[in-house]
């Protein structure tokens, strides 16, 4: 069966917005001319959507077309690209930081096609990321979408694509100096500190496992980096503090004490849905491949919403 692209973009359109009107509009055609599309595309592979009030929704046979017509759409436009000898634009990323996993993922998704070209920003807050997504300054951004308070915007998607492991920093001459794992009734009595400077999605995630075990959580200072949170628990014998449990952390005063349950601090990719990067599809798979699964014997804590999604196939 030769498929029509022009039909196959409309139809993807069409998903995208969730209405026929705005997906018009994007493609720059009437109404009725999309329609007609969709219809005659409909009328070879069989009904794809639904169309009820306020929008459209994939029906069981749109669900398993669509991941093949985004794919289609993909390699049609790069071969394109290629014909036509054009650079690719480069991906736009927001990952944080070098020591945070969303920079590794991006690192193995670029060193697994040559193809791609990445621009890296490091806003380490994610509600002024969002705000850049929808302003088309960037491409895509990582983060913990539990923690903005609130939903997103509707006209992004998300999936959490990892979850990283909190330990807890003790220091070699204080309290917990000999323990081999920490429990929150272990904690409880003692407290955490963190912090005061820290972002907002990162302060979400701390108050919450807090208030979910009982912990309190002492907040001073401000947020200088690793370097500045290891000295203060080095100088400070008392003090425990939350980091992640694979940081390279090189320090004889200090030691890190997994907790248990683990809690596990979440990672979503987030994107626009509609007006993506051309490489984001093949760059969202790259990044889901090599993103570290967890031990599913693992006793581990999530926050509230950081479940799997199915918002990469869509």
């Amino acid at each position: 069966m030769d498929l029509d692209l022009a039909q196959v973009r409309a139809f993807v359109a069409v998903v995208d917005h969730g209405h026929f009107g705005r997906a018009a509009t994007a493609l720059d055609l009437t109404q009725q001319a999309l329609s007609k599309r969709v219809a005659r595309l409909e009328a070879r592979v069989g009904r794809l959507l639904e169309r009820r009030r306020g929008g459209v929704v994939l029906t069981a046979a749109g669900e398993r077309f669509l991941p093949g017509a985004r794919l289609a759409l993909e390699v049609a436009d790069q071969a394109a690209a290629d014909a036509l000898g054009t650079p690719p634009e480069p991906l736009r990323v927001d990952v944080w930081g070098d020591l945070h996993p969303p920079a590794r993922l991006i690192r193995a998704a670029a060193a697994e096609d040559p193809r791609l070209t990445v621009e890296i920003s490091m806003r380490r807050d994610l509600v002024q990321a969002l705000g850049a997504l929808e302003r088309h300054e960037i491409d895509l951004a990582f983060g913990n979408a539990t923690g903005i308070g609130g939903p997103l915007p509707p006209d992004l998607s998300t999936e959490l694509v990892m979850s990283e492991p909190i330990a807890a920093l003790v220091n070699t001459a204080g309290p917990f100096a000999a323990a081999d794992r920490l429990s929150p009734a272990e904690l409880a009595p003692h407290g955490l500190w963190w912090p005061a400077g820290s972002s907002p999605e990162l302060r979400a995630f701390t108050d919450e496992y807090a208030a979910a075990f009982g912990v309190p959580v002492a907040s001073d200072g401000s947020n200088l980096g690793l370097a500045s949170l290891v000295e203060r628990v080095a100088t400070d014998p008392p003090t425990v503090a939350p980091v992640v449990a694979t940081w390279p952390i090189a320090d004889d005063r200090v030691r890190v004490v997994p907790l248990r349950p683990t809690p596990r601090y979440p990672w979503h990719a987030v994107w626009r849905t509609a007006s993506r990067h051309p490489a984001l599809p093949r760059v969202l798979r790259a990044v889901r491949a090599a993103a570290p699964a967890a031990d599913p014997g693992e006793e581990s804590w999530l926050p509230r919403g950081a479940a799997p999604s199915a918002a990469l196939t869509r």
